[in-house]
């Protein structure tokens, strides 16, 4: 799956693409790999419009890219996915894996292990709570909960909420993700 992000270049005059994180998973053995359009030859990003082409063996990946992916992508599955935004692919794709995912880099990435496994806790119900870190709580739980989780009409909104969402994750917050 490749999520492109987009952004207006106003010298150019174009909408093109700014990021493109690229990240594949085996559905059998549970090996993810991560990639990143910075060219290989210059170490520049690589930007286009709609017509952006490159091969993906003349790209950064998981041994070569200057941060480490699964300081948010965690968990049985490496794919982040927020129920019914745009990046929802469950309904076209089987992502349940059968296995937790292994990344693949030299750099000695790991996916570590849950904090809250499938169907221990509020939150877990639907799914497993990757290991809570800094970067996981800032970067990836608390956007979740204050725009699309349990669901995008009713998010925990997990600052001063006392529903059972907001409750749960406002301890996992407090206990694990200050600085």
């Amino acid at each position: 799956m490749a999520l492109p992000r987009w952004r207006i270049n106003e010298a150019a005059g174009i909408n093109e693409v700014n990021l493109l994180g690229i990240i594949c998973q085996s559905q059998t053995t549970g090996k993810a790999c991560f990639w990143d359009n910075i060219s290989k030859e210059t170490g520049q990003r690589i930007r286009g419009g709609e017509d952006l082409t490159f091969k993906i063996a003349d790209i950064h990946n998981g041994d070569m890219l200057g941060e480490n992916c699964t300081q948010c992508h965690r968990g049985k599955n490496v794919f982040l996915i927020h129920p019914g935004t745009t990046i929802d692919i469950s309904s076209d794709y089987d992502i349940d894996p059968n296995v937790r995912y292994q990344p693949v880099s030299s750099q000695g990435w790991t996916n570590p292990p849950a904090f809250t496994e499938l169907g221990d806790g509020a939150c877990a119900s639907c799914h497993e709570i990757g290991d809570l870190s800094f970067s996981y709580c800032n970067m990836l739980l608390k956007k979740a909960a204050n725009l699309t989780m349990p669901n995008a009409d009713n998010p925990a909104g997990w600052v001063g909420d006392d529903s059972f969402y907001g409750t749960h994750i406002q301890a996992m917050i407090d206990d694990r993700c200050s600085p």
